[in-house]
């Protein structure tokens, strides 16, 4: 009789071998042929069997792995059976290239163990895991454009700048080339010049070895130039001998003031050098173009210069106020 019912879309009905003959009432198991080959026809599902003109059911009185079928109960001796494999199993083969695309694939792809090359990846790369035994090897540049976390040791060579904008912390010391090391317990060691606008200490400086100070040194009087910008150091010396009176202005240059340098409650030394002569020396002092009271060592008030050699004026400035300053004054002669 022919076929009748909703057409199979692949392959064909197919009738097996007839088994019959090996039936026993002890074999569970046999072998399915089609034409003397072996047969597989893909699930239990897929066979139609029918014994002494029942159908059975598939999947509870038999089940089907590839080419055999075995039965819950061993079929009773000359009982009559016929298999038709209703359609048979398509074999898809492995797609060409290029012919499958994201569409086609599941959202969850799962664990892929092979080599996966690609010019890009694209998304918010929230599922994406990375997990590489020993390493990752990166060929080329690497932007990062959120954080980047690290559990392990971060090692790199080569690194032209830095650029952080927060805290660097290292753990075991830090070195800059062959000249500066940072400890640990808070040491640095620097082998060559370290030059800061300024140093801020809480417990004192100590300073071991050679101590140098630059000079400024003027080729003039100072009476021709008596603002003392302390910008340019502590100690001002003038070549040139002096011919009348003076008054040393102290500032800081002549665009900031030395108050606006100081606080209350620090202090400064300045020392200036002049070439001597009798009819030049310095009674008086301002400080940012205010006059001031100088405290003279022993009271004595300079009444005249060396004459010959050099005078050193020496000044201990104390801020004790908003634009106001303790002066101690002493005057050196090197001649009387």
């Amino acid at each position: 009789m022919a076929y009748i019912g909703r057409q199979t879309t692949q392959g064909s009905f197919t009738k097996l071998d007839d088994i019959q003959s090996q039936f026993n009432g002890v074999q569970k198991t046999f072998n399915l042929k089609s034409g003397g080959q072996s047969f597989s026809p893909g699930s239990a599902n897929s066979l139609l069997v029918s014994i002494a003109g029942i159908i059975q059911e598939a999947g509870i009185v038999y089940t089907v792995d590839n080419d055999t079928i075995t039965f819950a109960d061993a079929p009773i001796p000359a009982a009559e059976i016929f298999m038709h494999a209703m359609g048979s199993r398509v074999n898809v083969g492995t797609p060409s290239a290029g012919t499958v695309n994201a569409s086609s694939l599941s959202a969850s792809f799962g664990t892929y163990e092979g080599t996966i090359s690609a010019t890009s990846f694209v998304g918010d790369g929230s599922q994406l895991t990375l997990n590489a035994v020993p390493t990752i090897t990166v060929t080329g540049d690497s932007t990062f454009n959120g954080n980047v976390s690290i559990g392990g040791t971060l090692t790199y060579e080569d690194v032209t700048n830095v650029d952080a904008v927060g805290l660097i912390t290292a753990r075991s010391g830090l070195e800059v080339g062959s000249g500066i090391t940072f400890s640990p317990d808070g040491n640095a060691f620097h082998t060559g010049i370290v030059t800061a606008t300024s140093l801020t200490t809480s417990q004192g400086v100590d300073l071991t070895g050679f101590l140098r100070e630059n000079v400024n040194i003027i080729t003039g009087k100072l009476s021709d130039n008596q603002n003392i910008d302390l910008a340019n150091g502590m100690i001002h010396y003038f070549t040139t001998a002096e011919t009348t009176t003076s008054t040393p202005n102290l500032r800081f240059d002549s665009s900031t003031t030395l108050d606006s340098k100081m606080s209350i409650g620090e202090t400064i030394a300045v020392t200036i050098i002049t070439s001597a002569a009798a009819a030049g020396y310095s009674a008086q002092l301002t400080i940012d173009g205010t006059s001031v009271t100088e405290n003279w060592v022993a009271g004595e008030v300079p009444t005249g210069g060396g004459i010959s050699g050099v005078d050193i004026y020496s000044y201990t400035i104390v801020k004790v106020g908003n634009a106001s300053f303790l002066v101690i004054a002493n005057l050196t002669k090197t001649s009387s």
